[in-house]
């Protein structure tokens, strides 16, 4: 899996010269850093483009000088958005590193880190030795099933509340992709052996075709990934058709409405607090089930493997998820963005709504760990077949399905368990009862 390893140089001005030089030497040894000068071009916003270039790389250098650290000015600001981000790293992150250019003070927000010196001899392989630490940190083998998962985010506090909430559950690496196919290379790592994705584009919208980073997307759920989305996602895929038979939803007549509070119910099988009617301030797409046919009920299924489990009142669905392939596709269709005026997180104006997604990321967490069966060495004529041929079918049949819900129910029966003894080798009649013990014709259980 490759990580992304680009290094933010944070610095002032007047240490431009020495920043140019590590800046230098860090790309001859492989390392590709992110410097103001060389990355920002005319007309970009200078304080998003900051944040976004914060949150993408792995790790911040602060350069430090008798000069800046008393120097009024951008690079305190850039100081600040780094401490920012650092607060959304696990304890213990190799993150931020100060890096003194000269004997000057390290300041009181900086120095619960452990600092550099890079005017000491060994000070440039201190630093190099750092950063290594951190790439190796996000370099994990492929045979780790627990990787991180990941949050695309757009910057908004909707997806910094969403990140809070998945981070109960796992460890979450994040990053800000504004162009989707500008950003392709660092797209496709990111996306590679991840159990879960939550992609959020309130705010970076692009109408052009994304096509080569959605292709990718969908190929990561029908392998098995998860996957949770929000506006304007189906919008941005829909003239190309990018994510057919992925998302649960899709479009009408191509409409939007943006701030507006919703008036929402949800399934019965959905946790909301202490109503299952609630209302939620937000910008969202008016959407439709994909079926052909009018809008159905929360709760009830629609297709085999889509359900729609919060709707408003005028029938827009609002969450729902759709099977595909080996994995799952969920639609949050509420997002924090508006051209006209500044507006709250949705999960911040609705605490029935924080409470869906709540229950909605412990859901996902059962989803994301599969059950493994082990294949043991074993004879084919000794008694080994029989023992793993048991085990297959005990991790097979372990959980049921009901058919009102989409979230997996232990097996009632827990006392019925196969055994050894109870796998017959030799073939069945299809009218014969099962010998799993289940009381079924074999042809309608384990013969299907």
């Amino acid at each position: 899996m490759i990580i992304p390893q680009r290094i933010f140089l944070c610095h002032a001005s007047d240490d431009k010269p020495f920043v140019r030089a590590l800046h230098l030497r860090l790309r001859a040894d492989g390392l590709d850093t992110w410097l103001d000068e060389e990355d920002l071009v005319p007309g970009q916003t200078w304080e998003a483009e900051i944040t976004k270039a914060v949150h993408s790389c792995i790790a911040v250098v602060v350069c430090l000088s008798a000069k800046s650290i008393s120097k009024e000015g951008f690079v305190q600001k850039e100081i600040r958005i780094a401490l920012d981000a650092a607060d959304y790293k696990p304890e213990g992150t190799i993150f931020v590193i100060p890096a003194r250019i000269d004997d000057c003070r390290v300041p009181d927000r900086l120095n619960r880190w452990h600092w550099v010196n890079l005017f000491a001899d060994n000070g440039y392989d201190e630093l190099v030795k750092a950063i290594r630490s951190r790439v190796s940190s996000l370099t994990p083998s492929r045979s780790n099933a627990s990787l991180p998962w990941l949050l695309i985010s757009d910057g908004t506090d909707f997806a910094s509340d969403l990140y809070k909430m998945a981070l109960d559950h796992s460890e979450v690496e994040t990053v800000v992709l504004k162009g989707l196919d500008s950003d392709l290379a660092l797209s496709e790592s990111l996306l590679s052996d991840r159990p879960l994705v939550i992609l959020v584009r309130g705010e970076h919208f692009q109408d052009s075709d994304a096509r080569n980073f959605y292709e990718r997307l969908r190929e990561f759920v029908r392998k098995g990934g998860v996957l949770l989305t929000t506006p304007w996602v189906s919008w941005e895929t829909y003239p190309g058709r990018l994510l057919d038979g992925v998302l649960p939803f899709t479009h009408s007549a191509r409409r939007f409405t943006e701030n507006a509070v919703l008036e929402c119910e949800s399934s019965s099988s959905v946790p909301t607090g202490n109503s299952s009617c609630f209302s939620v301030t937000g910008s969202f797409e008016q959407l439709e089930v994909k079926s052909g046919n009018a809008l159905r009920e929360a709760g009830t299924r629609v297709e085999s493997d889509t359900e729609v489990l919060v709707k408003t009142t005028i029938g827009i669905p609002l969450l729902g998820y759709k099977r595909t392939g080996l994995g799952w596709c969920y639609y949050l269709n509420i997002c924090q963005h508006s051209c006209d005026e500044k507006m709250e997180s949705p999960l911040r104006s609705s605490a029935e709504l924080s409470a869906v997604m709540r229950n909605l990321f412990s859901d996902l967490t059962s989803k994301v760990k599969k059950p493994r069966i082990d294949f043991p060495r074993f004879d084919l004529s000794g008694s080994a077949l029989v023992h793993m041929m048991a085990g297959i079918h005990q991790s097979l049949h372990g959980h049921i399905f009901h058919a009102e819900s989409h979230s997996p129910t232990p097996q009632l029966e827990t006392s019925k368990q196969l055994k050894p003894s109870q796998v017959v080798l030799n073939r069945l009649s299809p009218n014969r009862r099962c010998e799993c013990g289940s009381g079924k014709k074999y042809k309608n259980c384990c013969g299907r």
